[in-house]
């Protein structure tokens, strides 16, 4: 009977904590898609700065003008995020998806290209190294949106990405541009 007894009593806590448990993990779609669009929102929000090195750096008026676009098309892109997420509630953005080794790889790539650009860079050779490292973030925008709109449901959803994707390649082509012009030599 005292056997009974425990086992009910050990029965009705493992329903009870089953009851309590946190709601059902994301599926694997939902969670590849989160986690790209927290990559996607982070490369947005540093580049929708990019403009502002322009306030303590000299380079010619293409070069500015690019940055501009660049700070634009993140702003769009930050915009997209939002309505994403309002019609998709199970979309959350609160939880970095990168193991710590890569989010301090990533910090001391950033730290190094920022000292590069203000302090060991100057005329051309400024106008060079900005318009590579924003080629470089345009093409990681543009196949990261391609990827997200894979994951994605709804064909509203996968138009919007693949129409800013083609905007961040654009971009990208057009730093392309920069590079062969006489404005960075």
């Amino acid at each position: 009977m005292k056997l009974l007894a425990v086992l009910l009593g050990i029965l009705s806590l493992m329903m009870t904590s089953q009851l309590n448990a946190a709601p059902p993990s994301l599926s694997v779609e939902q969670k590849a898609r989160n986690d790209g669009l927290y990559l996607f929102k982070t490369l947005c929000g540093k580049e929708e700065k990019v403009e502002l090195i322009m306030l303590v750096k000299t380079a010619p008026p293409e070069i500015g003008a690019y940055t501009k676009e660049l700070s634009a098309q993140a702003r769009e892109s930050l915009a997209l995020i939002e309505e994403l997420q309002k019609e998709s509630p199970s979309i959350k953005l609160d939880q970095e998806p990168l193991p710590q080794v890569e989010v301090d790889t990533r910090a001391s790539i950033q730290e190094d290209k920022q000292h590069s650009l203000l302090f060991g860079t100057k005329g051309p050779a400024f106008s060079r190294a900005l318009v590579v490292t924003q080629i470089e973030a345009c093409m990681y925008a543009k196949h990261l949106t391609l990827v997200l709109a894979k994951n994605v449901k709804g064909e509203s959803q996968q138009k919007a990405l693949l129409k800013n994707s083609a905007q961040w390649d654009k971009l990208m082509e057009k730093g392309f541009t920069l590079l062969g012009s006489k404005v960075v030599r």
